[in-house]
């Protein structure tokens, strides 16, 4: 049974909003979520999010636009069709390019880090792009690329290429 768009959309946000809390360590109040409500680093999400949604409902112009938005305020280039879970957090919001087939609740995604295609891809599609797990940490000027599989609770070190699958559970601090 396919999922109403707009509850998902309200229900990622939640996440994302809950999982902010969680990473500043902050105790679940009506401050904390407010301050998450507006935080600099949320505003991206939010407008991600709303371009995934008019993808899904139909509408990829729209889409466009707001993903246009991410890239001229934020310097952040996400495909609008690309899936990714409640609980997204970008610490450092410049510099991010993602064109994954999906990537995880929970993840967290430092600033610098290109996600996608191995090879240039102008269609969009999603063949030969990553498919990354939950609970997942990418730090700054990682680079993953081709049709490859991150599992769940992954932790990328800096400045890494990773062209190669990898398993559940690990850290990575060497090029793969």
């Amino acid at each position: 049974m396919k999922k109403d768009p707009f509850e998902d959309l309200y229900l990622k946000i939640k996440y994302d909003i809950l999982f902010n809390i969680e990473i500043k360590q902050s105790k679940i109040n009506l401050l904390s979520i407010l301050a998450s409500l507006i935080s600099i680093r949320m505003f991206p999400v939010y407008i991600y999010r709303i371009s995934y949604f008019f993808n899904i409902i139909y509408l990829k112009p729209v889409a466009k636009l707001f993903s246009l938005l991410n890239f001229i305020f934020f310097g952040i280039e996400i495909a609008i069709n690309t899936n990714i879970g409640g609980g997204l957090f970008l610490p450092h919001t410049q510099g991010i390019v993602i064109g994954a087939i999906s990537i995880g609740e929970k993840a967290i995604i430092y600033h610098n880090v290109t996600i996608g295609a191995k090879f240039i891809d102008t269609s969009n599609e999603l063949l030969g792009r990553p498919k990354i797990g939950n609970n997942v940490k990418i730090a700054t000027g990682s680079i993953i690329v081709g049709s490859i599989e991150i599992g769940d609770n992954v932790i990328i070190a800096p400045n890494l290429v990773i062209s190669k699958s990898v398993e559940s559970n690990s850290k990575i601090i060497v090029n793969v």
